[in-house]
Formats: C-alpha cells, structure tokens, sequence
C-alpha cells in the first residue's frame, strides 16, 4: 500500500507546518489530501489506477469525502463511474473528525463518557470502605482520567475548552465524589466530651487525640444541643418493608424463583404491607437477587446427569494448558431474518405498529444457511459453509479439508486433541476410522451437553453481530459471517468459558 501511494504522488497535497502532505496510511486504509477538489479528484483517480495495476480496487461502499471548511462546500468526487458519499464527520480508531475543525462534541463525547465511567464506579469503588482512599486514587487516575483525556492530542486547545475540562475533573475527583471517612468510635466521642469537660479547647483536644478542629468542635457542639454522643436518627422516609417482610419475600422466591412481583405484592397485602412493584424490586436487588429471563438448558435424563459429572470429576484438576490444546468445533444454522438479537427502539405510546418501531418477519426466518467452525485458545479456525445436506459423508469431507489446515494455522502443539459432540454424523464407524487414520485425538464428550462447549459464546455473538448488519439476501448473509467470524475475539471467549468449566467442575 505505501507503494502504491507513493507511485500515484505528484500533487503537493496541503501544508503541515514546513511539509507538504498528500496521503496518509494507516494498515489497509488511506487517506488522501489535498487543497481543492480538482486536485483531490486527481489524486483520487491515479490511486485508483495504481490500485487497478496491482489487483486491486478501491471499495466505494467503504470510502467517503470530507471538506475541512467551516462552511458547506461541495465536492464531488468519482472512482470508476461511482460518486463517493460527502460526509460531514467520521469516526477512527474512536475519534471523531469533523469538516469544520472543531473539536466541541468530541470533548463533550469523551466529558460524558468519563461521567458514566464514575457512576459505574461509584459503589464498587468510591463508597466502599474497605479500599483505602490510596486505592481509590490509583483507580480514578488509572480509568476515569485515560476515558476522560482519550484522543487529546489530536485536539486543538482553547481557554473555553481547558475551563471546560477543568471543571468536569475537578468535581469527578475523588475528593468530591469519594464517602466520607468512617464515623468517630462511641469511646472517641465520649473521649472528646471527657477532656471538653475537663477545660481543654478544641485546638488542645485535637492536637492531642490527632483530629481536626473542626470534627471536635462539631462533637463538642452536638453533645452540648443533645446531651447525647449516639448517633442521631438518620433523614429519610423508613423502610416500607419491615425486616421480617424482607425475610418473607425473600424465602419466597428462594423456593420458587418464579414467583412474579404481583405474587409478592398481594403476599404483603395480605400481611397489612400495602407496596408497589417496584419497591419489591428495589427490595430484592438488595438482597442480591435480580428478576433475569430463565435460561434455556438441555432437558437432562439421569443418564446424561451422570455422563457430565463423571466427565466433571476426571477433568477436575486439568491444567489450563490443557484446554488451550484443544480445538472446538460445532455445526450452527443462521436464518437470513432469524432472532438472532434483540432490538430495542424509543418509540411514543400507541407506536408500537409504525413500520420505524417493527422487525419484518417472514415464515421459517426466510432461508438459512449451515456453517461448521472451530477455535481454539490461540485464535480462529475456519468457518465453512455446508452448501449440501449434512450427512456422515458431508462430515468427513469437512474433516479432510478443513481440521489439519486450521491446526497448522492455528500452529497447534504436537498432540493436540479434537472436540465435538455426539451427533450421530459424528459417531459414524467411518468418522471415527477417518479420525484414527489421520491420527486425531479425540475429547470424550457427554451427550447432551451443548451448554459446555466454549463455541457456543462464539456462535451467539456472531449471529448478534450478522443480524445488525442486516442482510438481505443468502449471498449476504454468506459473506457477512465471513467478515464478522474473522473479527470475533476468539481468545477472549475461551477464557471466559474456561473460567465456566472451572465453576461447572467445582459444583
């Protein structure tokens, strides 16, 4: 690619400073400048033309223009008969460029950004006590300042925007959002009144017991109003469920997670506790229960129980090395409309109908397509579509041409075992012969047991990823799990569900 640009220079592109720019590369993509669009439209088109020489071409779907002038200028510009889309901002690598230069919303982006990450943090982080305010300084500078200050050097600073950003950090750090320091001991308080009754000032008594002034003086002040060192009745309306309804509610859905909120509602009516839906949520979020969809899970019998946990307890203290030398495979079906995710929409009451606020439906998901895949822990494996009826003869094809070439890409350790589930294709005599002849170990699997294989995390995700780009056709949606297959973060989701076969082994 850096040839190709600097085969088609010839233009001076525009001025940085003392140099003349007129392209700029980062991996596969380029960026093309210039001081008009006569000049930019031919820059443009001996790219292209290089691009063409080489084999190559450049993607029009994928290209853009954009006129840095305050003002609304047009440009036009063309690759092969094609007029490319004018934008008026774009996004790399997570900043945001505008055709007018200026840097506000990108700012306010990262402001708000930021705000969210401290109110993400502030009951894991700032009110808890256990952390040391130490701790709790290492993290904001660590998380919240990198957020806040992400792309700065690309930014064109003004006195408006370093008020701005002094402002925002300032009342995010930690002396203003961080708890206060745990309250006085009983014993310290009475201490305080001790040596106040005794003639000391509020100086002495604070230089003596290592405290600020104004804290024995605010001791000194409520003992003298109070007669009392105990702590006061806090503000705030009390509980609307007593202790014992707590208990109550809570036993209730610990023997039947299925009871609604309605349920429990009506319980406590009937105990005298009239209380909203929503205070019996709020109620058991502070139990640590959450009301989540049920998860879908093989229907088990005691036969495929056993199989699991025998496969449990031999696997119990493997290695993770171990893991990492497997390579998973599975089959998947993908339909073209299918619900493959979920979507939400802002909609006004009585819209729910509007074509805007709707997913079209068609019967059977409007067609589908079957893919095979693997993985391991050191990345991807091939993705193949399976055009014909799968079968045991189908299966072993696959194996043939796709297993030993995605180990060698994958640059598998010598020994490196096979996984699959017992489908019956899977199990044939000729499977297995073809699998001993080219001297393939093979994971032993219980039956019945989708749920533990780590694939599936990849599979989900790739559907969610398809259904948001949309495809509108089976050529489409072919090509589109290709690209977003090569974009999953295998690695990730093998860690994730190995920490789950961890826990599935310990229980």
């Amino acid at each position: 690619m850096d040839r190709i640009s600097r085969r088609s220079q010839g233009l001076e592109g525009v001025r940085f400073g003392d140099h003349r720019i007129s392209s700029l590369i980062f991996a596969d993509d380029v960026v093309l400048l210039a001081s008009s669009g006569l000049d930019l439209q031919h820059a443009l088109g001996c790219f292209a033309a290089e691009c063409e020489a080489a084999g190559m071409r450049v993607s029009t779907s994928k290209s853009e223009a954009m006129v840095l002038d305050r003002k609304k200028v047009a440009c036009t510009l063309q690759v092969g008969g094609e007029v490319l889309p004018q934008v008026e901002d774009f996004k790399y690598l997570g900043v945001l460029f505008t055709s007018e230069g200026r840097m506000d919303r990108e700012i306010d982006r990262w402001i708000g950004a930021a705000a969210a990450v401290m109110r993400s943090m502030y009951r894991s982080v700032v009110v808890k006590k256990e952390l040391s305010r130490k701790a709790k300084l290492l993290i904001y500078q660590s998380i919240y300042v990198p957020t806040l200050t992400y792309g700065h050097e690309l930014w064109v600073m003004t006195e408006r925007y370093k008020r701005h950003l002094s402002t925002t950090s300032n009342s995010q750090t930690p002396n203003s959002t961080m708890a206060k320091t745990t309250e006085l001991l009983k014993d310290t308080r009475n201490k305080i009144v001790d040596l106040h009754q005794a003639g000391k000032t509020e100086s002495v008594i604070g230089k003596q017991l290592g405290m600020k002034k104004s804290t024995v003086g605010a001791i000194i002040r409520k003992w003298k109003t109070y007669k009392t060192t105990d702590n006061l009745p806090r503000s705030g309306a009390p509980r609307k469920i007593s202790p014992r309804g707590v208990k109550m509610i809570t036993r209730t859905v610990s023997k039947n997670p299925r009871t609604t909120r309605g349920d429990l509602v009506n319980d406590l009516q009937r105990a005298g506790t009239k209380v909203t839906k929503a205070t019996i949520s709020n109620t058991l979020r502070r139990q640590g229960l959450k009301f989540c969809s049920a998860r879908r899970v093989p229907l088990l019998k005691p036969v495929h129980v056993r199989a699991r946990l025998k496969f449990a307890r031999e696997h119990l203290d493997d290695p993770e090395e171990d893991w990492e030398n497997v390579i998973w495979s599975d089959e998947t079906k993908i339909e073209l409309f299918g619900k493959n995710s979920t979507c939400r929409v802002w909609r006004r009451k009585n819209a729910e109908l509007h074509p805007k606020n709707t997913i079209p439906t068609v019967k059977h998901g409007g067609g589908n397509i079957m893919l095979w895949g693997c993985f391991s822990a050191k990345g991807l494996g091939r993705l193949i579509r399976v055009k014909e009826r799968m079968n045991g003869a189908m299966y072993r094809e696959i194996l043939s041409k796709n297993l030993l070439l995605s180990a060698r890409a994958l640059k598998m350790k010598h020994g490196w075992i096979f996984q699959h589930d017992n489908d019956p294709k899977h199990t044939t005599r000729a499977t297995k012969e073809l699998l001993r002849k080219k001297h393939f170990k093979v994971l032993e699997w219980p039956s019945q047991s989708p749920d533990l294989n780590p694939i599936e995390n990849l599979w989900r995700e790739l559907k969610i990823r398809v259904a948001q780009r949309q495809p509108q056709n089976i050529t489409a949606l072919e090509e589109i799990c290709m690209e977003e297959w090569a974009k999953l973060p295998a690695t990730e989701c093998f860690v994730i569900n190995l920490i789950k076969y961890k826990q599935f082994h310990e229980r």
